[in-house]
């Protein structure tokens, strides 16, 4: 069974929607919400952590102690799946392997990096990638256990997650992009308070791609 890790912030209008898109995926028996505006409210069977403070994305990292399942599912608040999803991603999952739809495949340089883009939607079998986008992946939640939140990156956490599991070898972490179109990215994703259009965040990711990645 699976465990799926919701992320919003004050994009309310899709985000029952999408808990009930998961919901209908017959392997999720566990939601949990990180609630980075304090405001959420619903009466649907989830649990919901209510923050008093915008943490970006890394907040969610740390509900990897709390959740019942091993396989932990992570999803923001502008992606829906679609049905038959994750039977599309479990077959391919392996506790040493990290999962997702969008992935890069890293060079020398950052810029480069973010133009070598594989896309779930493109390819008809796993690529293997340096890096997921954190918006739909899914992990082990020991690969969680341990990781540093109060000093993880607010806007690329996952950049920084990786890097320190690359710091690890014996874990032998593996990251895949899976072919699949059953997933959709709606349009509030690139409104003005998308985490990767904030001044900072190319400067902080360029700094942690620099301290892992180039030798």
């Amino acid at each position: 069974m699976v465990s799926v890790i919701l992320t919003c912030w004050k994009r309310f209008e899709n985000f029952e929607r999408i808990i009930r898109a998961w919901m209908a995926q017959p392997k999720v028996n566990q939601i949990m919400i990180w609630d980075n505006s304090g405001t959420f409210k619903t009466d649907l069977p989830v649990s919901i952590i209510s923050a008093n403070r915008n943490f970006g994305s890394s907040a969610r990292y740390a509900l990897g102690a709390l959740i019942r399942n091993e396989m932990a599912m992570f999803c923001d608040d502008d992606i829906i799946p679609k049905v038959g999803f994750l039977d599309q991603m479990l077959p391919h999952f392996k506790p040493n392997r990290i999962l997702g739809v969008t992935g890069r495949i890293f060079k020398d340089d950052y810029e480069v990096a973010v133009r070598n883009q594989i896309e779930s939607f493109n390819i008809e079998k796993p690529v293997k990638v340096d890096f997921l986008v954190g918006y739909l992946m899914m992990m082990h939640r020991n690969n969680l256990l341990g990781f540093n939140y109060s000093n993880s990156a607010k806007y690329c956490c996952e950049l920084e997650l990786y890097g320190k599991l690359k710091e690890q070898p014996e874990r032998n972490i593996e990251l895949y992009v899976i072919p699949t179109t059953l997933w959709e990215k709606l349009p509030e994703g690139d409104d003005d308070n998308a985490l990767y259009r904030q001044p900072e965040a190319l400067a902080e990711k360029r700094k942690i791609f620099e301290r892992y990645w180039v030798m």
